[in-house]
């Protein structure tokens, strides 16, 4: 369910944008501090992604698709069940005229 490709790729890019800020504050070349800073906060990065359930964007996608898909049939078999609950006391319904027509004729 986790991309790690996707994963690596994030880290580096929040990596390298973390490290372009810190050398233009730093004004020259990558000193020692700010590669062990490009370090430290790279491994951070990693551990905490690692860390969450991420999905990528075409999972979620195709979870997306199923679940509309889900909901239309769902829709689909409620107006069905409805229609046919019409028709059975419809069906009912002539039951008792019918009953009650034959208990007429019965005692005429």
């Amino acid at each position: 369910m986790i991309n790690k490709t996707f994963i690596q790729s994030l880290s580096e890019q929040i990596g390298q944008n973390i490290s372009n800020k810190a050398q233009s504050l730093l004004q020259g070349d990558k000193s020692q501090i700010q590669t062990e800073l490009e370090g430290h906060v790279k491994l951070l990065l990693q551990s905490t992604f690692n860390k969450l359930d991420l999905v990528t964007r075409d999972e979620f996608d195709t979870q997306t698709a199923v679940l509309h898909r889900t909901r239309e049939k769902l829709e689909l078999l409620t107006k069905q069940v409805a229609l046919m609950e019409q028709a059975l006391a419809s069906a009912e319904s002539e039951d008792k005229k019918q009953t009650n027509e034959d208990a007429k004729d019965k005692t005429l």
